[in-house]
């Protein structure tokens, strides 16, 4: 590979990880793709999925080296797989390019989004760096997230991308082009205005966030399981029980088997029927089918006072090599490989809690970024959502930042209000239009107690679902099958 070629690539996936938070230059996703396009179209023989696996590992290199705080193996496993994405792109869109002509530039935002979807399907799915979620800053231009889903807002900006590729690279006859960027901004944004009210929407009810801040070195230790309980217990106690509604501890903020340990199960219990006030809790289950097969599950368990039962939902959605050896339920020789995973399965049931004010449902950690198990939540009767979550082994690095924005889309898409708890931060609320309250700071203790608003009505997306990223991949697949039949052509952009 030329050095030029190289250099296009790396400055490419620079621009795209300096795009997402907590950097505040979510614009240079509106140009990030341009360097990637000139090494695509360039005329000299080049590795098609050279460039793509160049371009992804400086992106996922330089976004997810927090993985490393946790595994060092993993980070590096999960930096190559997902370059792989990038290089098949640019390799099966560099065909395409050959054998249509730069016609097909055009078609390049179907290709993009089509790609990013597809993604995040499956057991070994990771959107985490899809473009859209570069935007979460900018709230009015990303308002049609409800209309399309997160993918329409990568689909907006691959075409600001080309039209700023191709005004570089036609700029004598091409330039009048760059005035498309006009409406490409401007009808957002009219949209968005129109579709935030001025005002703060009023609380249906008043949620009490606790983020106890407990070392996840430290959570895991049975020497301190008391002192987990405690933190816990004491911030709760501090509260005024009329004045919240709800209270909500983070993903395993009890780190045992709450409900099969009586011992912790009662305190649990006894803490929710004294203060009279519903709480959320993330805690370990497990089946107890033999000895040898067993099945955990990292849950959710919903506690109402002086109602004997409680209510459980487990995470369907696991973290691969982490949680879960992907489709090693399928193929036998896989459970045989041992990372240190934790093993967990994947829960079966969407379940809805029923709060006396409103019904809800629990997204865990790694799950808030898929936008279709927010949808199925919300098309089954949630009327708020709330995700639980323990960032604290990514340290103090960009992680809990870029996972505490995307749920900004979570809110948008469905229009509903969202509680986040988060053990060592980020902790939050966001209103149905992404707007963002009572953010915390990362590893500290806080207490949180803010109004949330219930969910009205459902959203076109909501209805319909991912039909514009479905359609991005009908179009890339005819591109795809009619470009097979096609002779190759030579000619490509010479450069700007």
């Amino acid at each position: 590979m030329r050095r030029r070629t190289l250099l296009l690539c790396v400055i490419s996936g620079l621009l795209f990880s300096l795009s997402f938070p907590p950097y505040h230059l979510g614009f240079l996703a509106y140009f990030c793709l341009v360097p990637l396009l000139f090494a695509l179209t360039q005329q000299h023989s080049e590795p098609s999925f050279g460039i793509g696996l160049v371009m992804g590992l400086t992106l996922y290199g330089s976004t997810f080296f927090w993985i490393a705080w946790a595994t060092l193996p993993g980070a590096l496993g999960a930096i190559a797989f997902l370059a792989l994405y990038l290089g098949l792109f640019a390799l099966i869109f560099r065909f395409v390019l050959q054998r249509w002509g730069l016609i097909v530039l055009w078609a390049f935002p179907f290709f993009w989004t089509a790609m990013e979807y597809l993604r995040s399907l499956g057991q070994l799915a990771f959107p985490w760096t899809s473009i859209c979620y570069s935007q979460t800053e900018y709230l009015p231009l990303i308002q049609f997230a409800s209309l399309t889903g997160p993918y329409g807002v990568s689909f907006w900006l691959a075409i600001i991308n080309v039209v700023i590729f191709w005004t570089l690279c036609r700029w004598r006859r091409g330039k009048y082009v760059l005035f498309f960027l006009v409406p490409l901004f401007l009808f957002p944004y009219a949209y968005g205005k129109r579709a935030i009210p001025e005002n703060p929407l009023p609380g249906d009810l008043k949620v009490t966030i606790i983020q106890p801040n407990i070392d996840p070195d430290v959570k895991w230790d049975s020497r301190f399981i008391e002192h987990n309980f405690d933190v816990l217990i004491d911030r709760t106690r501090e509260i005024e029980p009329e004045n919240t509604d709800l209270v909500i501890w983070p993903e395993t903020a009890t780190p045992c088997y709450l409900v099969r340990q009586r011992n912790y199960y009662q305190r649990v219990r006894n803490l929710v029927d004294e203060l009279g006030v519903p709480l959320l809790t993330g805690s370990l289950d497990y089946t107890d089918l033999d000895n040898e097969q067993n099945k955990y599950f990292n849950s959710a368990f919903f506690f109402v006072p002086d109602r004997p039962g409680i209510q459980q939902y487990s995470k369907m959605k696991l973290v691969p090599f982490s949680e879960k050896i992907p489709y090693d339920e399928k193929i036998s020789f896989l459970q045989k490989i041992n990372m240190g995973e934790a093993d967990f399965t994947p829960g079966q049931d969407w379940t809805i809690f029923h709060h006396p004010r409103g019904k809800f449902a629990a997204l865990i950690c790694f799950e808030s970024i898929f936008p279709q198990l927010a949808r199925e939540f919300c098309r089954r009767g949630a009327e708020f959502l709330v995700i639980i979550t323990n960032d604290g082994w990514f340290g103090k690095t960009t992680a809990p930042f870029q996972h505490a924005q995307i749920a900004v889309f979570r809110a948008i898409e469905n229009r509903i209000g969202i509680a986040r708890c988060a053990n060592t931060g980020v902790s939050m609320v966001i209103d149905p239009f992404g707007r963002v309250r009572n953010r915390t700071a990362i590893f500290v203790e806080r207490t949180v107690t803010a109004g949330l608003s219930l969910r009205r009505g459902s959203t076109f997306y909501n209805r319909y679902g991912e039909w514009l990223s479905w359609a991005c991949v009908g179009v890339t697949a005819v591109f795809l099958i009619v470009g097979s039949f096609r002779r190759k052509r030579l000619e490509l952009f010479r450069g700007p």
